[in-house]
């Protein structure tokens, strides 16, 4: 489906916090819910229609969620019309239907999976993609959050090892290498771009700080940077002790 463009109007659209808003997506990326959307503070016209637009490369989909007044909710929207190469990100929107103009939004959501707890949102997606014969891939497209792709044959259950835990090896081999080149991605990445405010979070709760800017985005520098915040996460999930370790520890 194509874009349908409305108005921005940035020095007067008011933020629509992400905590107020619960999205979730199935494992086979055919459908998307919206089950929360609190906006009852926000000081905007009653009777204005408010949207949630799925958004894959080029292509999006839009869903009516009602009116700043009378919501509907849970909703339930097809994505079998999206790209499905691209990474998955969603908006809500709260809009004049006269001017087109925004009143209201929310940017850059990543949805959580079906299978996880309400209302929790993850740091790095996990998608299932057609991957050949790569096990996984990061997906780190200009503009959109990073998102982690495994290979979606039913035989591997790629997606169950990685998101439920039910592989801690697995886990232990592929996540500290996706997350740090998920954050040479953030390092990168447009400060105003709102999808990073969690992994701003991510570096500081690990104590580290975060280079604003690095000297003409040097690769090398990013890369030391981002190798060094992932191994003070390992610290705190030491997969080598925890899991791959523990049987000899015994003997």
């Amino acid at each position: 489906m194509k874009h349908q463009s409305h108005t921005t109007n940035p020095t007067e659209i008011k933020r629509i916090n992400r905590s107020d808003v619960d999205l979730s997506v199935g494992d086979k990326r055919e459908s998307f819910t919206v089950h929360k959307l609190e906006i009852e503070n926000l000081e905007i016209s009653k009777g204005l229609p408010v949207l949630a637009i799925a958004l894959s490369g080029f292509t999006e989909e839009r869903l009516s969620l009602g009116t700043a007044d009378k919501l509907v909710l849970p909703v339930t929207g097809d994505l079998s019309a999206l790209d499905p190469i691209k990474p998955l990100q969603f908006r809500i929107i709260i809009f004049d239907p006269d001017t087109k103009v925004i009143v209201a939004s929310c940017e850059g959501i990543t949805a959580r999976n079906d299978t996880d707890e309400a209302e929790s949102v993850p740091l790095l997606p996990v998608e299932q993609q057609k991957l050949g014969e790569r096990l996984w891939r990061l997906c780190a497209d200009q503009g959109v959050a990073p998102v982690l792709y495994v290979n979606d044959d039913p035989d591997l259950g790629m997606i169950k090892r990685l998101r439920l835990g039910d592989d801690p090896i697995v886990r232990a081999l592929i996540l500290p290498e996706a997350i740090q080149q998920a954050l040479e991605h953030v390092a990168v990445s447009d400060s105003e771009e709102e999808w990073r405010s969690s992994w701003l979070t991510f570096i500081a709760e690990l104590g580290q700080p975060f280079p604003d800017e690095f000297e003409e985005k040097d690769s090398s520098e990013i890369s030391e940077w981002a190798m060094k915040v992932v191994d003070v996460w390992l610290m705190k999930n030491p997969f080598k002790r925890n899991i791959l370790l523990c049987g000899v520890d015994n003997e």
